[in-house]
């Protein structure tokens, strides 16, 4: 329904659009260049000093437009062109280093170090003991919170003699698992390598380029993938419980009930900090837009509580607006449409994991001072287009300036980065999905240079 209704008010903005200043404010996907020199042409396109706040219902009265909050005070901005980038080698290397603290040896894929087996077996031992001593001074049965995760909901267990002992059983089952892999070792699975690029030998028919390697850290087994082409760089503990054991841990987003910190053994300001001063040390020019706690599972019996933190470029000043859209999984295949973003995982004992998809890097500057359109302007637009989507008891309370994607018409590789205007608002919590971040989640957004809508989820 809400592409149906996306469809049919873009296609009356088009029709309304074309009956002043000379078709020259046409709705109509338009490459930026045209845009821009048409905009230079424009004497009464404004600065943002004609923002008037609006109150206006849709035509069924379930969207309501109240903008009176403060609009930043902004001048007309620059456009500028980007290329798609793929992680080299060396750029890696950086990175990996920059995680560890110092210069690493890069392995093949293969066994953790023995090291890290032994560490493992000394966790498991330890466990041991603690359920052992619990299990004898044991008196009566009792219930504890348990995060369910199939559910996403606290729940009670019970904890009873027979639990105790079957919790023990697993654990000796797990040394036991240890040991033999530590008397069995064998160092000639951890040759070092040279990271460079090659086909996946687990799909041979895929044409995905990719960089596969291991390091340790701070007593972890860590891997290096990239992916897309090697446009994507993920980087992290291994994941010892998937199938394959080769990929990074994948920690899933948790809605912040307030008892995450706790778990996780370091603040949310702190962690923020900790992948601030991270994403500087390897990139100069991304912000930390929002954290999440999150989880992920480091071996399939041991779960880990992370910070979760997501960064988008700076531009001239201005935020890059960080997605909260999904891309349709159609236009996949091109190569590549998804938007830049980073994200880095932090624990009490700092960054442990990093996913960084499609960096783009600085080609050129189109213009120095481009126009924007006048407020009031989008404000009708924004207006008529609420008129016709199909959210119900939505309340828009605010928009913001942003930079956002664009493709450059004929070029899969280089993208425009315009000023744009993103709509936030509020539905009630029985009308909307609960793991969707409204915070972050833009119901519309507009070109501000000529007024045409830009579909997040297809990437322009």
């Amino acid at each position: 329904m809400k592409r149906i209704a996306f469809f049919l008010a873009f296609l009356f903005l088009i029709s309304i659009s074309g009956c002043n200043r000379n078709n020259r404010n046409a709705r109509i996907k338009k490459d930026i260049s045209v845009v821009i020199r048409e905009n230079e042409e424009l004497e009464d396109y404004l600065y943002l000093k004609d923002m008037i706040p609006i109150e206006v219902n849709d035509q069924w009265g379930n969207t309501l437009i109240n903008l009176s909050g403060i609009i930043p005070d902004v001048g007309n901005l620059p456009v500028d062109l980007y290329i798609s980038e793929t992680f080299s080698p060396d750029q890696i290397k950086t990175i990996i280093d920059t995680i560890a603290g110092e210069t690493v040896q890069v392995y093949e894929i293969g066994q953790p170090s023995l090291d890290y087996y032994k560490k493992c077996l000394e966790e498991e031992y330890s466990a041991i003991e603690l359920l052992e001593k619990e299990l004898a001074e044991f008196k009566s049965p009792y219930t504890v919170d348990e995060y369910n995760v199939e559910t996403g909901e606290q729940r009670k267990l019970t904890i009873d003699e027979d639990y105790l002992k079957e919790q023990i059983r697993i654990l000796k089952d797990g040394a036991a698992n240890y040991a033999h892999i530590i008397d069995n070792y064998e160092q000639k699975d951890r040759q070092p390598i040279e990271l460079q690029y090659a086909k996946d030998d687990l799909e041979p028919s895929s044409d995905e380029m990719i960089l596969k390697g291991s390091f340790d850290h701070q007593g972890e087994n860590c891997i290096v993938h990239t992916y897309c082409y090697g446009k994507m760089l993920m980087i992290g503990k291994r994941d010892l419980g998937s199938i394959a054991e080769g990929d990074p841990v994948q920690y899933s987003n948790l809605q912040d009930d307030g008892t995450y910190e706790k778990r996780i053994g370091v603040s949310r300001q702190t962690a923020v900090e900790i992948a601030q001063r991270f994403a500087d040390s390897i990139t100069g020019d991304m912000k930390c837009r929002i954290s999440f706690p999150a989880f992920g599972y480091v071996t399939e019996d041991n779960e880990e509580y992370v910070w979760q933190c997501y960064f988008t470029k700076d531009i001239h000043g201005t935020e890059v607006t960080f997605e909260d859209h999904e891309i349709e999984s159609a236009d996949l295949f091109r190569n590549p449409i998804r938007y830049e973003s980073l994200s880095i995982a932090v624990s009490d004992k700092g960054v442990i994991g990093m996913t960084w998809q499609f960096p783009l890097a600085f080609k050129e500057q189109l213009t120095e001072d481009v126009k924007l359109m006048p407020i009031s302007e989008v404000l009708e637009i924004a207006k008529k287009y609420f008129s016709v989507q199909d959210y119900r008891n939505l309340e828009i309370n605010k928009m913001k300036l942003s930079y956002s994607r664009i493709d450059k018409q004929g070029d899969e590789e280089a993208f425009y980065y315009v000023p744009v205007w993103d709509f936030y608002g509020t539905l009630p919590k029985d009308e909307y999905d609960p793991w969707m971040d409204l915070d972050r989640y833009s119901f519309l957004t507009i070109n501000a240079l000529d007024g045409t809508i830009i579909d997040r989820s297809l990437g322009y």
